[in-house]
């Protein structure tokens, strides 16, 4: 278990000025809230509130000096290809500053702040938190369907900066940024079933499922469908409900049928999608990146820099595959330093499964970002700050763990979870 002593403090450091737990609680929902179910939106509101948990998390907690040295590769990297980059790309200004906003600046800030997080809260109350915050994310889509179908689409600007919803008799999706948030939580709550009582957390999964469903986002709906997998083979409680489970989706039908819906357009779509690699335009431009990657012999063309085929004209070197375009800009140096806290948690969690000792949450992190980290090959979600809070929570979390290993009373019946 986590330090008990955590629940006993009542004043967090803010540079040097105590303030009540309560409030700190208060200003980490809201960023989180913000981030997770407003993301590429309202940055003015959000960011204020980023910098104060920032301003907290370092007046709290210290920097292991195996994470400064992960920073000091971070900037070294990422300032050496920006100037391998340099005379390649068509504005050098804008991409080295996203460069070092995307791949420097953010994952310090995330890791100081993850560090911190799991320093001050138990891992149950940051997942069913987590949870919680996703559903708030759930329910902005039902409001963003409702808007478009009252003739108040112009209102989801607040939401996504070009909303745009389709709904026809059998086809059915809207344009969100929210789901890149959700689909973590999809793909990894199978996992925790027994953080709720069995049939609240049916219900929690079928609002998942269901809103994957509405989606109409190929990587919301494998995400989904995994979370689904993933809690029939672990829950072997599962036919004990399987009343409630039925109840579930009849009214998932009911609503479907009411509003004269029908999934099979959606789902013969998304599996159109998923054999085709993701459409003609990720084939496309997967396969002139593999191109590039060979040309420069997996060395790195350099930030900034695209290929032949442009997919975004304002910044031409942005790719949707986002694996293959930082293999073919920084090479596999630059690749295997920007993948080390996936790394550092995918060898974590052999370590854990080798020892026997994987619990739950060990699952809820590492199965969440695996499937985060598949959706990059299809979905440029890294290369937007707000979607990495999965990729380096995950990293803090088995950081975490492996730090307090040692003295933590481990409960049997809570690792064969």
């Amino acid at each position: 278990m986590q330090n008990k002593l955590i629940s006993e403090i009542q004043y967090y450091s803010f540079a040097g000025l105590p303030v009540k737990k309560s409030i700190l609680n208060i200003i980490i929902y809201l960023t989180f809230f913000l981030f997770i179910v407003i993301p590429n939106a309202l940055r003015i509101f959000k960011l204020p509130f980023l910098f104060l948990l920032l301003v907290f998390a370092i007046s709290n907690t210290k920097l292991p000096k195996r994470q400064l040295t992960f920073f000091f590769l971070l900037i070294l990297v990422t300032y050496i290809f920006i100037l391998i980059g340099k005379n390649k790309t068509v504005d050098f200004q804008t991409a080295s500053v996203q460069a070092f906003i995307v791949y420097v600046i953010f994952p310090i800030i995330w890791i100081v702040i993850g560090n911190f997080i799991f320093k001050i809260y138990d891992y149950k109350v940051i997942v069913k938190k987590y949870i919680q915050i996703g559903l708030w994310g759930c329910l902005s889509v039902y409001i963003a369907y409702a808007a478009f179908i009252m003739g108040y689409g112009d209102f989801v600007k607040i939401l996504v900066e070009r909303p745009n919803a389709l709904i026809t008799g059998n086809v059915f999706s809207i344009t969100l940024n929210v789901f890149g948030s959700l689909l973590v939580i999809a793909a990894a709550i199978g996992h925790v079933p027994k953080l709720y009582s069995q049939r609240r957390f049916i219900v929690l999964l079928v609002v998942y499922v269901l809103t994957a469903a509405i989606s109409g986002r190929s990587a919301f709906i494998l995400a989904a469908a995994i979370g689904v997998f993933f809690f029939v083979i672990y829950d072997k409680r599962l036919l004990k409900n399987s009343f409630f489970i039925f109840l579930g989706f009849a009214i998932l039908a009911a609503i479907l049928f009411y509003f004269n819906l029908e999934l099979m357009g959606s789902i013969e779509h998304f599996i159109e999608e998923l054999l085709s690699g993701g459409g003609d335009e990720r084939t496309k431009q997967t396969k002139m990146l593999t191109e590039g990657i060979l040309d420069t012999y997996f060395l790195g063309a350099g930030h900034g820099v695209g290929i032949k085929y442009i997919r975004n004209y304002e910044f031409p070197w942005r790719y949707e595959n986002l694996i293959f375009s930082i293999i073919y800009r920084t090479g596999i140096i630059g690749l295997l330093i920007y993948a080390y806290p996936f790394i550092y948690s995918l060898l974590s969690f052999l370590r854990l499964k080798k020892k026997r000792m994987v619990n739950m949450y060990d699952k809820f992190f590492f199965w969440g970002v695996t499937v985060f980290i598949l959706v990059n090959f299809t979905n440029p979600y890294l290369e937007s700050f707000e979607f990495q809070i999965p990729y380096f929570f995950t990293y803090c979390y088995f950081f975490n763990r492996s730090k307090n290993l040692v003295n933590e009373n481990i409960n049997t019946s809570e690792i064969r979870s």
